[in-house]
């Protein structure tokens, strides 16, 4: 596959590509994982680029960090301004990481990193410049990130990209984690809605569990939905929830550990 791959320019479309190796090779792959390797062999960057905004950094005093393949490639660039260092150091019991597309020249995808103030409005920490969004990158992300600010957020809300969590799991073990109950709620209605409307209250059972405060009233739900799939034969269906389930304490309010939320429960702000 990697060979295939070098066929490729950098101007290639990733679905192209993916293509191409499944009709080739007969098989089917992840979206993710063509994206990555595609990018690993023709990285978004080259050699100078960004040196200006570098430069620029520097000289307004910004925390920065970068990172560059063997051939000296830009492949990754962190950076807090100093308002950002401020923020962080005043608010950051709690950081939202959430990735952006399409929002340059480049499509180079641009991580954000925020959180909420004392008067419950958006604040940018930082944001990173990345040519992939692989587990290693989230990793040295965050680990810079706290290496930078000499600190570590109290609790971190993401979405339920495997790549993310992974590394939060790794890097800040013992830092409470949440995934965002808007990504949450859209992955249940894409993966539940074909459920008929004679099952209407069924399927608004489902779309309730991340919101429900009590776990009793949870755990009834999640009986309801487990007799409908077994009833029905949906063993994908139930595979996918069970999944889903085995991470509950990350997304369902009734199961979440006390710690202070200033009331969000999504990543969504950081795009507002």
């Amino acid at each position: 596959m990697k060979l295939e791959i070098t066929r490729f320019n950098k101007r290639s479309k990733v679905y192209e590509i993916k293509e191409h190796l499944e009709s080739t090779f007969n098989c089917s792959l992840p979206y993710s994982r063509v994206y990555n390797e595609f990018r690993r062999q023709h990285p978004r960057f080259g050699i100078d680029d960004c040196q200006m905004f570098i430069e620029f950094l520097q000289l307004n005093g910004a925390l920065f960090r970068q990172s560059r393949t063997s051939d000296n490639a830009l492949c990754r660039l962190l950076f807090s301004t100093q308002k950002m260092a401020s923020n962080f150091r005043r608010f950051g019991d709690i950081l939202l990481i959430d990735s952006t597309y399409n929002t340059n020249l480049y499509s180079i995808p641009l991580v954000v990193l925020s959180g909420i103030d004392n008067n419950y409005k958006n604040v940018l920490f930082g944001l990173a410049l990345v040519n992939d969004e692989t587990k290693e990158t989230y990793k040295w992300l965050l680990g810079e990130f706290c290496e930078m600010h000499t600190k570590q957020p109290g609790l971190i809300y993401s979405d339920q990209d495997l790549a993310i969590t992974s590394a939060i799991e790794e890097t800040l073990p013992n830092t409470p984690h949440r995934l965002c109950s808007w990504h949450i709620v859209r992955n249940l209605r894409r993966n539940f809605n074909f459920i008929k409307t004679d099952q209407e209250d069924l399927k608004e059972k489902i779309f309730k569990l991340p919101f429900l405060d009590k776990q009793a009233e949870f755990d009834n739900y999640v009986q309801d939905i487990l007799k409908f799939f077994q009833d029905f034969d949906l063993r994908k269906s139930k595979e996918y929830f069970d999944k889903l389930l085995s991470k509950k304490t990350k997304w369902a309010v009734c199961y979440h550990e006390p710690h202070f939320d200033a009331g969000i429960s999504t990543t969504s702000r950081a795009e507002s």
